[in-house]
């Protein structure tokens, strides 16, 4: 996964596609069409927003035909609160990754000091039962 990255899709209000497109709100729902099959190809998260209808476009009927051909270019009217939203999750994910690194970083740098001090124990214990001749392999342990 692409750490410290999200991708966040606009979509234009599509009747016919949008099945397809934009499959829903969640992280990763489209991960095989357009910007989401590209976001899981270079591991990240992918979040899509589909905009509002124009007023025109809610009379007309849906024709697939006419959206394949125009989606692409498609302007994209979007609903503030929504987009507010769909932002403010992507920033709580990152910040959640940013912690959980910080957080393994941490651990990583505890557990390498923890297995250096038992390691460092570990020797000076074995050293300290070879001169006194308990187990190793020295001449002590041999008698």
């Amino acid at each position: 996964m692409a750490e410290g990255r999200v991708l966040v899709e606009l979509m234009p209000h599509l009747r016919a596609l949008r099945p397809e497109l934009c499959r829903g709100t969640g992280w990763d729902s489209t991960p095989m069409y357009a910007y989401g099959g590209l976001g899981a190809a270079a591991g990240l998260r992918h979040l899509c927003l589909v905009g509002r209808a124009d007023a025109g476009e809610a009379e007309a009927p849906a024709s697939l035909a006419r959206e394949l051909g125009s989606w692409i270019a498609a302007p994209v009217r979007v609903d503030v609160r929504a987009l507010t939203a769909v932002l403010g999750r992507a920033l709580r994910y990152l910040d959640a990754e940013r912690a959980a690194g910080e957080c393994k970083a941490k651990y990583t740098e505890d557990y390498r000091a923890h297995k250096a001090r038992a390691l460092g124990a570990c020797t000076g214990r074995l050293r300290a039962s070879e001169q006194r001749g308990v187990g190793g392999t020295g001449d002590a342990a041999r008698r």
